[in-house]
């Protein structure tokens, strides 16, 4: 059984990667055409030939079985470790995944705080053409010097029609302010804890796994 941290796990994958990629990219033989007793070309014998290519192949293997096998482990830790993010619970996986897709809540916010910004501008441009409107009503009803004489309210009947019938009004079926203010907060919030968490959590806890044939890493 060996075990290791989240942190080194991922450090030796990082390094398995890297040899697994320098195997494959290397033109390997796996088997060869000769003449009669000749030997393949760069070899004294064809032993020597069938010994280098096992070794190769069984190396190429280790690497890609011992990578499987930690980012496995990784994967089931990282199901199973809770940690706290901006007063939110989750598990490391889940962390993960909203540190790897929080770019999609930031478009929504940037849409939403767009919208809101177009939307205020565009119910401001039509209370004043509203305003200018209701004036003129009340010109065209009362005449203009009784209009200043007169102390209207907004229940007045005179106004009432007018007004469910003209004033402009801003449909928020989410509150949309509220959201725009929540979800910036909540990603911030995120943002900023995220990694110092992560990192923490892939010191302390540690990921255990079955290698019965463990590749010496220092080997290339």
């Amino acid at each position: 059984m060996v075990t290791m941290s989240i942190q080194e796990g991922l450090n030796e994958l990082s390094t398995l990667e890297k040899r697994i990629t320098k195997a494959l990219t290397r033109r390997i033989h796996f088997g060869a055409v000769v003449i009669g007793r000749k030997a393949v070309n760069g070899y004294s014998n064809n032993e020597e030939f069938e010994k280098d290519v096992k070794s190769t192949y069984d190396s190429a293997r280790a690497l890609i079985k011992r990578r499987t096998l930690i980012k496995r482990a990784i994967v089931k830790k990282n199901a199973e470790v809770e940690v706290t993010i901006g007063g939110q619970t989750m598990t490391l996986a889940e962390a993960i995944e909203r540190k790897n897709s929080i770019h999609f809540e930031e478009q929504l916010l940037h849409e939403m705080e767009r919208q809101f910004t177009q939307l205020m501008n565009d119910l401001a441009e039509k209370k004043e053409y509203y305003r200018d409107r209701l004036d003129d009503h009340l010109t065209r009803s009362v005449g203009k010097e009784n209009k200043e004489k007169l102390n209207i309210n907004e229940d007045d009947p005179m106004l009432k029609f007018f007004r469910d019938e003209n004033e402009p009004n801003f449909i928020d079926p989410i509150n949309l302010r509220k959201e725009i203010d929540e979800l910036d907060l909540s990603i911030s919030m995120f943002k900023e804890k995220v990694d110092n968490v992560l990192t923490a959590a892939n010191v302390k806890n540690d990921i255990e796994f079955d290698d019965t044939s463990v590749e010496d890493l220092s080997h290339d």
